[in-house]
């Protein structure tokens, strides 16, 4: 067999043209690809630029117009503070009707009831 040619200067040459003609390619390709790939990024940026300017905009729109925040403090919640607590206890002690001891306090019944409830529980 004769492989002369395989060690030829020319077709060493046309080999090395060849593989620098698909390098350039490549690097041809690459950059078109990039160029596309920067020019879409940008129109994505420019499209979420406006989207917030947008927003933000909505935003100051609402808090000049939206009402205030209230600094009101909420109403305390109604029911037996300590001393009413403690009144209530000393007048059951003594023997007094539950009627009696919610018509003194100004509670409900239902309240009083409880009450005792719960503190027979925590002393047994």
């Amino acid at each position: 067999m004769n492989l002369d040619w395989i060690v030829s200067p020319l077709t060493q040459y046309c080999v090395l043209a060849l593989a620098f003609m698909s390098c350039m390619g490549l690097c041809f390709s690459t950059s078109i690809r990039m160029r596309m790939e920067r020019r879409r990024m940008a129109t994505s940026q420019e499209s979420l630029d406006q989207t917030v300017k947008a927003l933000s905009t909505a935003v100051e729109q609402i808090r000049r117009d939206g009402p205030e925040p209230e600094t009101r403090r909420p109403a305390p919640l109604e029911g037996l503070n300590l001393t009413k607590r403690a009144q209530a206890l000393r007048m059951h002690r003594r023997g007094e009707s539950l009627a009696t001891i919610s018509a003194a306090l100004q509670s409900p019944r239902n309240e009083i009831e409880l009450l005792l409830k719960v503190h027979g529980y925590l002393n047994s």
